[in-house]
Protein backbone atom coordinates (compact mmCIF):
# COMPACT_ATOMS: atom_id res chain seq x y z
CA UNK A 1 0.00 0.00 0.00
CA UNK A 2 1.05 3.63 -0.76
CA UNK A 3 -0.16 5.81 1.91
CA UNK A 4 0.09 9.46 0.64
CA UNK A 5 1.48 11.74 3.00
CA UNK A 6 0.60 15.33 2.02
CA UNK A 7 3.99 17.57 1.81
CA UNK A 8 2.14 20.87 2.29
CA UNK A 9 3.13 23.03 5.53
CA UNK A 10 -0.06 23.89 7.51
CA UNK A 11 -0.63 26.11 10.24
CA UNK A 12 -2.34 24.64 13.34
CA UNK A 13 -5.43 26.44 13.02
CA UNK A 14 -5.95 25.17 9.25
CA UNK A 15 -5.99 21.74 11.10
CA UNK A 16 -7.91 22.27 13.48
CA UNK A 17 -10.62 23.86 11.01
CA UNK A 18 -9.48 20.57 8.76
CA UNK A 19 -9.98 17.76 12.00
CA UNK A 20 -12.90 19.31 13.59
CA UNK A 21 -10.74 20.90 16.34
CA UNK A 22 -9.34 17.37 17.01
CA UNK A 23 -12.50 16.27 18.68
CA UNK A 24 -13.61 12.92 19.34
CA UNK A 25 -11.00 10.52 17.50
CA UNK A 26 -12.44 8.73 15.48
CA UNK A 27 -12.09 5.31 12.63
CA UNK A 28 -13.96 3.39 10.47
CA UNK A 29 -12.69 -0.54 9.55
CA UNK A 30 -13.73 -1.46 5.95
CA UNK A 31 -13.77 -5.43 5.77
CA UNK A 32 -14.68 -6.01 1.74
CA UNK A 33 -16.08 -2.68 1.88
CA UNK A 34 -18.37 -3.11 4.63
CA UNK A 35 -17.81 -0.85 7.76
CA UNK A 36 -17.52 -2.89 10.72
CA UNK A 37 -18.22 -0.06 12.82
CA UNK A 38 -21.28 0.34 11.35
CA UNK A 39 -22.71 -2.94 11.86
CA UNK A 40 -21.93 -2.46 15.54
CA UNK A 41 -18.78 -4.40 15.75
CA UNK A 42 -17.17 -2.88 19.04
CA UNK A 43 -13.99 -2.54 18.01
CA UNK A 44 -11.24 -2.06 20.55
CA UNK A 45 -7.28 -1.91 21.04
CA UNK A 46 -7.01 -0.97 16.75
CA UNK A 47 -3.42 -0.10 16.40
CA UNK A 48 -1.40 0.50 13.06
CA UNK A 49 2.05 0.00 12.59
CA UNK A 50 4.24 1.56 9.56
CA UNK A 51 8.26 1.44 9.15
CA UNK A 52 10.69 2.34 6.79
CA UNK A 53 13.09 -0.31 5.92
CA UNK A 54 12.12 -3.72 5.03
CA UNK A 55 8.79 -4.02 6.87
CA UNK A 56 5.69 -4.87 6.08
CA UNK A 57 3.05 -2.40 7.62
CA UNK A 58 0.63 -4.37 10.06
CA UNK A 59 -2.37 -3.54 12.09
CA UNK A 60 -4.65 -5.17 15.05
CA UNK A 61 -7.49 -4.65 16.88
CA UNK A 62 -10.01 -6.96 18.89
CA UNK A 63 -13.92 -7.10 18.74
CA UNK A 64 -15.37 -7.34 22.57
CA UNK A 65 -18.93 -8.17 21.10
CA UNK A 66 -18.37 -10.63 18.88
CA UNK A 67 -20.09 -13.54 20.86
CA UNK A 68 -23.90 -14.05 20.89
CA UNK A 69 -25.18 -15.11 24.07
CA UNK A 70 -28.46 -16.13 23.23
CA UNK A 71 -27.18 -17.48 19.84
CA UNK A 72 -23.81 -19.34 21.76
CA UNK A 73 -22.50 -17.93 18.45
CA UNK A 74 -19.64 -15.79 17.11
CA UNK A 75 -20.99 -12.86 14.88
CA UNK A 76 -19.27 -12.28 11.86
CA UNK A 77 -16.34 -14.82 12.04
CA UNK A 78 -15.82 -16.96 8.98
CA UNK A 79 -18.16 -14.79 6.85
CA UNK A 80 -17.10 -11.18 7.31
CA UNK A 81 -14.24 -11.12 9.62
CA UNK A 82 -12.21 -14.04 7.84
CA UNK A 83 -8.45 -14.38 6.53
CA UNK A 84 -7.96 -13.11 3.43
CA UNK A 85 -10.43 -11.18 3.62
CA UNK A 86 -9.70 -7.36 1.91
CA UNK A 87 -9.52 -4.04 4.80
CA UNK A 88 -9.23 -0.53 4.76
CA UNK A 89 -8.53 1.20 7.97
CA UNK A 90 -9.02 4.98 8.43
CA UNK A 91 -8.04 7.14 11.09
CA UNK A 92 -9.15 10.72 11.83
CA UNK A 93 -11.85 12.81 13.99
CA UNK A 94 -15.02 13.02 14.17
CA UNK A 95 -15.89 12.51 10.22
CA UNK A 96 -12.64 13.38 8.72
CA UNK A 97 -10.99 10.91 8.00
CA UNK A 98 -7.66 9.91 6.35
CA UNK A 99 -6.59 6.55 4.75
CA UNK A 100 -3.88 4.72 6.96
CA UNK A 101 -3.80 1.21 6.01
CA UNK A 102 -5.12 -1.02 3.23
CA UNK A 103 -4.07 -4.83 3.03
CA UNK A 104 -5.33 -8.47 4.24
CA UNK A 105 -6.59 -9.82 7.15
CA UNK A 106 -4.12 -12.32 7.65
CA UNK A 107 -4.84 -13.72 11.59
CA UNK A 108 -8.44 -14.34 13.22
CA UNK A 109 -8.49 -16.02 16.66
CA UNK A 110 -10.73 -16.21 19.26
CA UNK A 111 -9.45 -15.37 23.53
CA UNK A 112 -11.62 -16.83 26.03
CA UNK A 113 -11.15 -14.52 29.05
CA UNK A 114 -11.32 -16.30 32.71
CA UNK A 115 -15.12 -15.21 33.52
CA UNK A 116 -15.58 -12.81 30.57
CA UNK A 117 -17.20 -13.59 26.82
CA UNK A 118 -15.12 -14.45 24.31
CA UNK A 119 -13.10 -11.64 22.41
CA UNK A 120 -11.93 -11.96 18.77
CA UNK A 121 -8.89 -10.88 17.58
CA UNK A 122 -7.94 -9.91 14.08
CA UNK A 123 -4.59 -8.59 12.61
CA UNK A 124 -3.12 -8.26 8.75
CA UNK A 125 -0.56 -6.64 6.80
CA UNK A 126 -0.56 -5.01 3.63
CA UNK A 127 -0.12 -6.47 0.35
CA UNK A 128 3.50 -5.89 -0.07
CA UNK A 129 3.78 -9.50 2.24
CA UNK A 130 2.76 -11.44 -1.05
CA UNK A 131 6.06 -10.44 -2.78
CA UNK A 132 8.09 -11.63 0.36
CA UNK A 133 7.09 -15.35 -0.02
CA UNK A 134 9.18 -16.70 -2.40
CA UNK A 135 13.06 -15.99 -3.52
CA UNK A 136 12.93 -16.33 -7.29
CA UNK A 137 15.77 -15.89 -10.06
CA UNK A 138 14.64 -14.00 -13.45
CA UNK A 139 16.72 -12.33 -15.93
CA UNK A 140 15.38 -9.68 -18.47
CA UNK A 141 17.24 -8.02 -21.43
CA UNK A 142 17.12 -5.16 -23.38
CA UNK A 143 13.93 -4.31 -21.31
CA UNK A 144 13.20 -0.70 -19.47
CA UNK A 145 13.74 -0.98 -15.36
CA UNK A 146 10.45 0.95 -15.72
CA UNK A 147 9.17 -2.14 -17.86
CA UNK A 148 10.33 -4.69 -15.13
CA UNK A 149 8.83 -3.11 -12.34
CA UNK A 150 5.05 -2.90 -13.72
CA UNK A 151 5.75 -6.47 -15.10
CA UNK A 152 6.30 -7.38 -11.23
CA UNK A 153 4.12 -5.54 -9.60
CA UNK A 154 1.01 -7.05 -11.75
CA UNK A 155 1.77 -10.30 -10.69
CA UNK A 156 0.24 -9.49 -7.36
CA UNK A 157 -2.43 -6.59 -8.58
CA UNK A 158 -0.66 -3.73 -7.70
CA UNK A 159 -1.14 -0.65 -9.64
CA UNK A 160 2.35 0.70 -10.20
CA UNK A 161 2.62 4.52 -10.63
CA UNK A 162 6.51 4.71 -11.79
CA UNK A 163 8.05 6.96 -14.15
CA UNK A 164 9.45 5.87 -17.46
CA UNK A 165 13.07 5.10 -17.70
CA UNK A 166 13.64 5.70 -21.05
CA UNK A 167 16.50 3.63 -21.63
CA UNK A 168 16.24 -0.31 -22.15
CA UNK A 169 19.04 -1.89 -19.90
CA UNK A 170 21.63 -5.09 -21.52
CA UNK A 171 20.54 -7.21 -18.79
CA UNK A 172 18.68 -6.81 -14.79
CA UNK A 173 18.67 -10.22 -12.88
CA UNK A 174 16.91 -11.32 -10.09
CA UNK A 175 18.79 -14.25 -8.81
CA UNK A 176 17.22 -16.08 -5.25
CA UNK A 177 15.20 -12.83 -4.20
CA UNK A 178 12.35 -12.23 -3.13
CA UNK A 179 9.98 -9.84 -5.73
CA UNK A 180 10.14 -7.46 -2.34
CA UNK A 181 14.11 -7.44 -1.91
CA UNK A 182 14.51 -7.29 -5.66
CA UNK A 183 12.57 -4.08 -6.10
CA UNK A 184 14.55 -2.60 -2.70
CA UNK A 185 17.84 -3.26 -4.25
CA UNK A 186 19.70 -0.19 -5.13
CA UNK A 187 20.15 -0.15 -8.62
CA UNK A 188 16.24 -1.19 -9.28
CA UNK A 189 15.37 1.76 -6.90
CA UNK A 190 17.71 4.48 -9.07
CA UNK A 191 16.44 3.23 -12.22
CA UNK A 192 12.91 3.12 -11.86
CA UNK A 193 12.76 5.97 -9.44
CA UNK A 194 11.07 3.56 -6.57
CA UNK A 195 12.39 4.00 -3.47
CA UNK A 196 12.11 2.00 -0.10
CA UNK A 197 9.66 -0.20 0.45
CA UNK A 198 6.41 1.65 -0.84
CA UNK A 199 7.89 1.08 -4.32
CA UNK A 200 5.35 3.74 -6.00
CA UNK A 201 2.74 0.99 -6.30
CA UNK A 202 -0.33 0.32 -4.30
CA UNK A 203 0.38 -2.28 -1.76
Amino acid sequence: MTVKFDTTTYEMSQLESKYRSFFAPAFEILIDGQNLVRIGAAVQGLRVTSRTGMFSDHFSFRISNAFDPVARSLKWLGSLVDVGKSITIKMGYTDRFETVFEGLVTGVGVDYPTGGLPVVSVKGMDKSMLMMRSKQSNQWKDKKASDVARQIASKYGLTPDVDDTMTPIPRIEQHRASDFHFFARAGVRKRTGLHGRRIEAVL
